[in-house]
């Protein structure tokens, strides 16, 4: 089950690299690629991530995702490390944004299953605001590696 998630991930991710158009007419805009934010929570205790933006249309957007952090269980916690497909859509500087992929899991010597490694999906739906002319990212939304929970987040872009 987990295998033909991470391939169908894979294909997603190769699909990205064929082409980053920018708006029709609006040759000269700047698009700013690259993001890095910090999303705090309480499943998600605290995690970095770097985002890098592969696809551009008018509505929507297509982006990879790779972060670390540390996650709560409610058994201890442990470390996590993710790799995602994002995908955003909107104009200007509000967004609907929905991530999915795959979190690896090492729980840490406190956790009630000490040293135990796995995998999980990574799943996030959740509101985006980014200045269009600007650095600014906000993140707000819903995660599911366990429970359903908040994060929030907070970033710049370039």
């Amino acid at each position: 089950m987990i295998g033909k998630q991470i391939v169908m991930t894979i294909l997603l991710l190769l699909c990205g690299f064929k082409g980053y158009p920018g708006e029709k007419g609006d040759s000269l805009q700047v698009i700013n690629r690259n993001k890095f934010y910090i999303n705090v929570g309480f499943v998600e205790l605290i995690n970095l991530n770097y985002e890098r933006a592969l696809l551009w249309y008018p509505i929507t957007s297509g982006h990879i995702k790779i972060g670390a952090g540390y996650f709560n269980d409610l058994q201890g916690g442990g470390t996590q490390y993710k790799a995602s497909w994002v995908q955003l859509f909107g104009k200007k500087g509000s967004h609907l944004e929905i991530n999915m992929g795959v979190i690896y899991y090492v729980n840490s010597k406190e956790n009630s299953n000490p040293l135990v490694k796995s995998y999980g999906i990574d799943r996030y739906v959740g509101y985006r605001y980014e200045k269009p002319d600007g650095h600014f990212v906000f993140r707000f939304g819903f995660i599911h590696p366990i429970i359903w929970a908040a994060e929030i987040g907070l970033g710049f872009k370039f």
